[in-house]
């Protein structure tokens, strides 16, 4: 992919609004370094055009040319009651919070879990020249463009460090909490890094969430999996439906580490999620597994690049979308085989249900093999419900409406299901029963 410098009045005004924003704070900055590396690719990049490999069915014009409003978050009253009714029943005492962005240690609480996990300000963690120095390699290189304004604008995050050999049997909750307004339209651009250490369990479970009207949340999230380490790592997408979700998620998973990555999205406005993982071990393992109920002009899009780089290494992905109204849902997904990873294994596999004429839903799964001794497969299949599960249904009494919603949960659950925890999982077909009454 081509690179540009900065070339538009928008692209231009950030720049100039980056400079702005450290003037009062050089010399103090922490993670300086990587901000300039940032809004450098930011410059290189440019916002998305016509036709942009990794936007090909996601229009990003509207958000391009939105004048958003930062804003800083100084106290955590008035946030405890909007963020009660999204915190996991079971994660009272292992819940971490980011309002706007910024972590929040009132609002948050690991008292169940201090003895395995350590929550350090991303500031303070970037002190270990390891830490500082992946994020100054990742901001180098960035591919994405929001994940670079994401690189450039964060003013806080939170890093999440599993110590090594803990076994916990209470999961993490992480909650990026957004408020927002329609004058001035609110961003933020919230950070996470989790690592989890050698011969680690956990499981983390990732939501989304807001209040107040219209925002753009434009996260980064970091994930490290140690070797032998074995991290579930669960996203719940609830933002409202005048939301945008901008995520980007790079993840390194260690020699015979495992990693099971579960989504289910909620839309809005237009919901994105840049998955870049890499297998970096040998006999390390993916799982990824993502589920949308879209209704209306809602869009979900997924774009996703799993590269293996060692021996004996497995990959799996399985998507489904259910589209209703005039919604847009796509899956971009390549698997990429190095030159060395002999003994990989990897399966793709994407499946959506078309509810009416003006919904579209897209698949592209892709294979790039540079090695002979490998097993990899990719299919996608597109169509409406089953009419013949449909009459079966219906001769047995069960009104039809009824029966299509039925049949659309049970597509949906075969990835809700794959969710850590009980609370995880009711939570998203919670969520999908509620946008069922718009399906049509």
């Amino acid at each position: 992919m081509t690179t540009q410098t900065a070339d538009t009045p928008r692209e231009v005004e950030i720049i100039q609004g980056f400079i702005g924003s450290l003037v009062s704070g050089i010399g103090k900055e922490p993670l300086l370094s990587v901000k300039e590396e940032s809004i450098r690719r930011f410059g290189e990049l440019g916002f998305p055009k016509r036709k942009h490999e990794m936007f090909t069915y996601a229009d990003t014009r509207e958000l391009a040319e939105t004048p958003f409003s930062a804003r800083r978050v100084l106290s955590a009253a008035g946030f405890a009651e909007p963020l009660t009714g999204h915190i996991l029943a079971g994660c009272e005492r292992s819940v971490i919070v980011l309002v706007d962005g910024y972590y929040s240690p009132t609002l948050s609480n690991i008292a169940g879990v201090s003895d395995h996990v350590v929550v350090t300000a991303l500031g303070v963690a970037a002190q270990n020249g390891r830490i500082l120095a992946m994020l100054e390699k990742s901001a180098a290189v960035e591919t994405d463009v929001f994940a670079a304004l994401n690189g450039a604008f964060f003013r806080d995050g939170a890093m999440i460090r599993i110590k090594t050999g803990a076994k916990l049997s209470t999961p993490v909750q992480v909650v990026l909490l957004s408020s927002g307004s329609k004058d001035p339209q609110v961003v933020s651009y919230p950070r996470i890094l989790v690592d989890a250490g050698e011969s680690s369990e956990a499981n983390v479970i990732v939501t989304y969430a807001g209040f107040g009207g219209p925002y753009f949340v434009n996260a980064r999230e970091d994930v490290i999996v140690g070797d032998g380490a074995s991290l579930g790592y669960c996203v719940i997408q609830a933002d409202g439906p005048e939301s945008w979700n901008m995520t980007k998620l790079a993840v390194d998973v260690g020699a015979n580490g495992r990693f099971n990555h579960t989504m289910a999205f909620n839309g809005g406005k237009l919901a994105r999620r840049n998955i870049e993982a890499r297998l970096k071990g040998e006999g390390a393992k993916i799982e990824i597994s993502g589920a949308s109920a879209l209704a209306g002009k809602e869009q979900t899009h997924i774009y996703a690049r799993v590269y293996h780089d060692a021996r004996g290494c497995e990959s799996s992905q399985l998507f489904r979308n259910v589209v209703a109204g005039d919604s847009k849902a796509s899956v971009d997904t390549t698997v990429i085989v190095g030159y060395g990873a002999s003994g990989s294994v990897s399966r793709q596999l994407v499946n959506a249900l078309v509810l009416s004429n003006g919904a579209r839903a897209d698949a592209k799964p892709n294979l790039m093999i540079y090695n002979d001794d490998v097993k990899c497969s990719h299919g996608a299949t597109a169509g409406g419900v089953n009419e013949d599960q449909l009459f079966y249904m219906t001769t047995r009494g069960v009104p039809r409406a009824d029966a299509e919603k039925a049949l659309v949960a049970a597509f949906l659950r075969s990835v809700t299901s794959l969710l850590p925890t009980p609370a995880s999982a009711e939570t998203a077909e919670e969520l999908i029963v509620r946008k069922m009454e718009r399906l049509k």
